[in-house]
């Protein structure tokens, strides 16, 4: 069999490895469950356990706001995700390309391809490609033109806008902002108004379920959820239906956080860029990118058209894929660079 070629996404809240023998993407939870400080489960599995645990096992994310904090957990889950990623067969090794995000430090950015060149998998040859140059091809943006294009990743702990243009980055900010904050608000506000203690995974749900940022409590049809949770005064199971409403209030600031950071990276970007992102509109991308109306709100507030695609969340990995695949990309890869420490 010849050498594999795999292309890795790690984000905060999944992992995506794509495997160039079977040609499949997986998709994996990133996150490992420890007991008596070593690792007991991980990704899905410790997805499952997360919010569930007795107090001997705790549930962690290796990557917190946009970069690796656990380096030790990060490394030996990606051995394990390698391994599923190459089932049913055995393979010990290959070549990598590694998605590591912008707008962080050199340190911080040599974690990502660390992750693959410190593991115990036979690394034959290992390159990096900057996150939002791999998403621009995901997307089918024409790299290589000296077009402006505007993309903004809204992900599980971090927000990533760029604007690219001629293969490059121009300008790009990573704002500690994404779906999980938004949970977390969430969670918040249903406590407040009822009183009604839920988990982070119930927010998340509710979030995808009914999140609806152009509604307000003046609509006469909202959308509704029935969420279970504990009953703060009585300390009792209860449950109450959330409508999109108090959602939509709980994560309005946050959203308005992220545009005014859109709006931020749009008056520094050069008149010659602006007069391409208008024509070519706005690319909006990551999981959380997902929330009803969100793309019309961020148009709003703009002026600028934007657009969604499908599977939003896999668009950096599917760049990934296709810079491994078509040897006209090849320029878009290289090796890390060591950072200076000193």
């Amino acid at each position: 069999m010849a050498i594999g070629f795999y292309g890795v996404d790690i984000g905060s809240n999944n992992i995506k490895i794509y495997n160039s023998n079977t040609k499949e993407i997986s998709n994996f939870k990133n996150i490992v469950a420890i007991k008596d400080g070593a690792m007991f489960d991980y990704g899905n599995g410790a997805y499952e356990m997360y919010e569930k645990t007795p107090t001997n096992i705790k549930c962690v994310f290796p990557v917190t706001d946009g970069v690796i904090t656990d380096m030790t957990n990060m490394i030996s889950s990606f051995e394990q995700y390698f391994i599923m990623a190459n089932k049913p067969k055995m393979v010990s090794g290959g070549k990598f390309l590694v998605a590591v995000p912008t707008d962080i430090t050199e340190i911080e950015k040599h974690g990502f391809s660390e992750v693959v060149s410190d593991s115990n998998i036979k690394v034959k040859e290992l390159y990096v490609v900057e996150r939002p140059i791999a998403e621009a091809v995901g997307l089918g943006i024409d790299i290589n033109k000296p077009n402006g294009n505007m993309i903004i990743n809204i992900g599980g702990s971090t927000t990533e806008i760029s604007i690219l243009s001629q293969g490059g980055l121009v300008l790009s900010k990573i704002i500690k902002m994404g779906g999980n904050i938004l949970d977390d608000a969430i969670a918040s506000a249903v406590k407040k108004k009822y009183n009604l203690l839920i988990g982070v995974k119930t927010a998340e749900r509710i979030k995808n379920q009914i999140a609806d940022v152009l509604v307000s409590d003046e609509d006469d049809e909202l959308l509704e959820v029935d969420v279970y949770g504990r009953n703060m005064i009585t300390g009792l199971p209860s449950s109450r239906q959330i409508g999109a409403d108090v959602v939509n209030k709980a994560i309005t600031h946050n959203l308005n956080e992220i545009i005014y950071n859109i709006k931020t990276l749009l008056d520094r970007t050069p008149p010659e860029l602006i007069v391409d992102i208008k024509k070519n509109g706005i690319y909006l991308t990551g999981g959380t990118s997902s929330i009803r109306n969100l793309d019309i709100l961020i148009s709003n507030e703009t002026g600028f058209k934007v657009n969604t695609v499908n599977e939003p969340g896999e668009s950096v990995i599917r760049g990934v894929t296709k810079i491994i695949s078509d040897s006209s990309y090849k320029n878009l890869m290289y090796e890390p660079k060591i950072p200076q420490y000193l």
